[in-house]
């Protein structure tokens, strides 16, 4: 079967067939309705893409045949450099000391740009994660301590969070011996009722009584179950 960096080919003819209807709106409403058709994520045919654009520009009969000759071009990020980055965690560390949040920050920073706000947010966790050593060195040269809950990484007491441990595994410990001792319980009950009602069976079966009704008709005293 023909493929395209591993794709089946009809996803890749029907891909392209929806990228030449401008109808369809932007990309992402193409990869939306796409995924939605196929029953496929939003990744795997924005990958799909990615492998079309790829081939388009490197093989020009294929961009010819289905792309009438025009190959996709894709914009490519460009990565952060080093004194990029170190403004941009600097600017994010200054606002968050006046108050701001690390998304209003970068939002700001973003000029209210929502994929540019998402791609400063992402570098800037992606340092702290990397670099955490840079993050709290550049802000105690800004007069101020990283607070982790900021960031979205909880600061945790490691004390309180083994005494928290070993009070969910007690009583786990206690629930289940509680569980079990009215297991117990209830199948001793259950073994008397089923002698109880073994006993019933046998007494209003037998020849004397003259009836259930009359069994059941005497007064308690002479009522076994009493």
């Amino acid at each position: 079967m023909k493929q395209l960096y591993g794709f089946k080919w009809k996803d890749v003819t029907g891909l392209i067939k929806l990228i030449k209807n401008k109808n369809q709106g932007s990309l992402t409403e193409i990869f939306k309705a796409y995924a939605k058709n196929t029953g496929k994520s939003k990744g795997t045919v924005r990958n799909l893409y990615y492998a079309i654009a790829k081939r388009s520009n490197e093989d020009k009969a294929f961009a010819d045949k289905y792309l009438n000759g025009k190959p996709i071009t894709v914009e490519r990020k460009k990565e952060f450099s080093k004194s990029q980055e170190l403004e941009l965690v600097k600017k994010i560390l200054i606002k968050q000391k006046n108050g701001c949040s690390v998304r209003k920050a970068v939002f700001e920073l973003a000029k209210g740009d929502p994929k540019l706000a998402l791609r400063y947010q992402n570098k800037f966790r992606t340092t702290l994660k990397i670099q955490p050593n840079l993050i709290t060195t550049l802000s105690k040269e800004l007069g101020g301590a990283p607070s982790k809950k900021e960031y979205g990484v909880p600061c945790v007491n490691k004390v309180l969070l083994l005494r928290l441990k070993s009070e969910i595994n007690s009583l786990l410990e206690r629930t289940f011996i509680s569980l079990k001792e009215e297991n117990l319980r209830l199948k001793q009950k259950i073994n008397e009722l089923s002698k109880v009602n073994s006993n019933l069976v046998k007494i209003v079966e037998r020849a004397e009584l003259p009836s259930v009704k009359s069994y059941f008709s005497k007064k308690p005293e002479e009522n076994i179950l009493s």
